[in-house]
């Protein structure tokens, strides 16, 4: 088994790489070529000294690299362990990391894989050559090349940006007492990671401080596919700056006891969060696996008469809430979810609210055309209202799946309009597709109970949704 050991080379003590690899493959593949490369180690005062690969041995068969010693323990080893030693030691990780990033001396600043990475009693941080590391630590698949190390690194991050988001990840370990995305299988894994697919941190880590917690939070979720459109809002120094130097505070320090009433709040707030991504994924892997149709379907599509024109909805006259009251609006925006009808709901809503609704429709939408071109079959996808209304019959051969929202309850919050403005608690069952356990087929429809709080305004003389929060009950 390849590894990173310490031995003595020649009677020197060493830090010693196992490529794994015999005399030959090592010559074929020009492995001897790593030594050239730099290695580096930051100090707590900031100084950043190159660290040099010494020379090549072999070792039962196969060959090593090795560097001199360097009297430190992993981090990944560290964050797994004592709190209060882990933190410290992702704090001058974190230290080290931002130092590497700002020298411009650094021609090929290292890694982030803290796997690869040690940490010595007096805070100064080695990172190994990365090729090295990767040759030392991958496994039998090229695309498991780091066993061990996936949980924390983003596969499609580079530089600082995949400093922070293994740094927000190893903090929220050392918090949470798991990391953030603890799938094993490694294809799931990322997709976790690229689509925010956690925990909150307060919710993992209850009583943490809360600045902590969003901070790490919004780290991690900043670079996912639904957070692209809004910036990035957290970068690697103020990570540092929040978590404090080495030494500043204990990990417990940060945390606080809750009381009865604050746990029963903040498990009944993770469950409804439970329900609610457990929706959004569903939902999204859904569409994301049943799109591979529009790939192959583009002239049963044209022959269908179905063009971009019609479902961007490019008609003369849009729909609108004239004449509608309040709950006539909400009623109509919940509706028009299970109709696939985006228009009516865009017509029901104002700025940025309900915007993530409105592209879950729409995805339906397209799906719904695209199965009924390609495959000639009836509607891909039903409205819970009306499967309900037929009495809620088998869809396991036609595949259709089921969406949209039944029950629908309204509870006014504020109804007094003269101001302009009313409010609303809905609460509803959310429909939806499930997967089958032994294939990617649909079978009986799933739904959430979820519930929203709504603000309406009048704008131009009519009513509008602007604010959809489905955090609060």
């Amino acid at each position: 088994m390849k590894s990173i050991v310490r031995e003595d080379i020649n009677g020197t003590p060493a830090l010693v790489f196992d490529t794994g690899l015999d005399a030959k493959a090592f010559a074929q593949t020009k492995s001897a070529q790593l030594i050239t490369l730099p290695g580096w180690t930051v100090c707590p005062d900031g100084a950043v000294k190159l660290w040099k690969l010494e020379g090549v041995a072999e070792r039962n068969g196969r060959m090593v690299i090795w560097g001199r010693d360097f009297a430190g323990e992993p981090l990944s080893a560290l964050i797994a362990g004592n709190k209060d030693d882990a933190l410290d030691a992702v704090r001058r990780w974190i230290h080290a990391r931002t130092v590497l990033g700002e020298t411009k001396s650094v021609e090929a600043p290292p890694a982030p894989y803290p796997i690869g990475a040690f940490v010595d009693a007096a805070g100064t941080i080695l990172f190994p050559p990365e090729p090295l590391i990767r040759l030392t630590l991958e496994t039998e698949s090229p695309e498991r090349w780091l066993s061990g190390a996936e949980q924390w690194t983003h596969p499609d991050l580079t530089g600082l940006d995949a400093s922070l988001f293994t740094a927000a990840a190893m903090s929220y370990r050392i918090f949470a007492g798991v990391p953030p995305f603890p799938n094993t299988d490694l294809d799931s894994l990322r997709q976790d990671i690229r689509e925010g697919v956690f925990f909150p941190l307060r919710f993992a880590a209850p009583g943490l401080d809360e600045k902590i917690a969003e901070l790490i939070t919004a780290a991690l979720d900043q670079f996912t596919k639904k957070k692209s459109d809004l910036g990035k809002t957290v970068t690697l120094h103020t990570l540092r700056d929040c978590l404090g130097t080495p030494g500043s505070a204990q990990a417990e320090s940060y945390i606080r006891d809750l009381n009865g009433e604050d746990q029963a709040k903040l498990s009944a707030e993770l469950e409804r969060f439970r329900k609610k991504q457990r929706v959004a994924v569903k939902t999204k892997r859904f569409v994301a696996r049943n799109a591979a149709i529009l790939g192959v379907s583009l002239a049963a599509l044209i022959a269908a008469g179905f063009t971009i024109r019609s479902f961007a909805v490019a008609k003369a006259e849009r729909p609108t809430t004239k004449g509608m009251t309040p709950a006539e609006v909400a009623e109509t925006y919940y509706e028009a979810m299970g109709d696939l009808d985006h228009a009516l709901m865009e017509a029901c809503v104002s700025g940025k609210a309900g915007k993530g609704d409105v592209e879950m429709v729409i995805n339906f939408f397209v799906l719904s055309k695209v199965r009924q071109a390609y495959e000639m079959s009836g509607p891909g996808v039903i409205s819970a209202r009306k499967w309900l209304e037929a009495g809620s019959p088998s869809l396991e051969e036609s595949g259709t799946a089921v969406f949209g929202v039944s029950d629908l309850k309204l509870t006014p919050l504020d109804d007094d309009d003269r101001d302009g403005e009313v409010s609303f608690l809905s609460e509803y069952r959310l429909w939806h597709p499930e997967e089958r356990s032994d294939s990617d087929t649909v079978s009986a429809p799933g739904y959430a109970s979820l519930s929203d709080t709504l603000r309406l305004t009048v704008q131009k003389g009519l009513w509008h949704i602007v604010e959809i929060d489905r955090r609060t009950e």
